[in-house]
């Protein structure tokens, strides 16, 4: 397996709260319907909410400099997976690039702690693998 990037992002939970409440609209811009729904079923969305931002931004740091010209907040959803684990799960037009790139496994962990959230990102690459 060869390392294609990696990202990491730190958002403080507070700021984002403060953010969405002067600005709701950037929930249509940076969420899809999906995560807002499922972000929104918790008791504090905001802390939700960070984590989310963060996975895509250290997604978005992740990507070489090409494909992120290419991509917008949209292009990826953050999905609870197997045991609730987070996942990527990226648009069809974002999946092309990643094959692109010889990107075929996204490893994605989230944590949140102190008002803050933190995401890290591995994307990889191997022989006959596949998002």
């Amino acid at each position: 397996m060869t390392i294609i990037g990696v990202g990491v992002d730190l958002v403080n939970i507070s700021e984002l709260r403060t953010r969405i409440e002067r600005n709701p609209s950037i929930l249509k811009h940076v969420f899809t319907l999906a995560e807002v729904e499922w972000c929104q079923a918790y008791f504090d969305p905001a802390e939700r909410y960070s984590g989310r931002f963060a996975a895509k931004e250290a997604f978005y740091k992740a990507l070489p400099p090409w494909v992120q010209n290419e991509t917008d907040w949209l292009d990826i959803e953050i999905i609870a997976g197997s045991n609730g684990r987070p996942e990527v799960q990226p648009s069809k037009k974002c999946k092309t690039l990643l094959q692109q790139v010889g990107a075929s496994k996204i490893f994605l962990s989230i944590a949140h702690q102190s008002g803050l959230a933190i995401a890290f990102i591995v994307l990889c690459g191997e022989e006959g693998g596949h998002l």
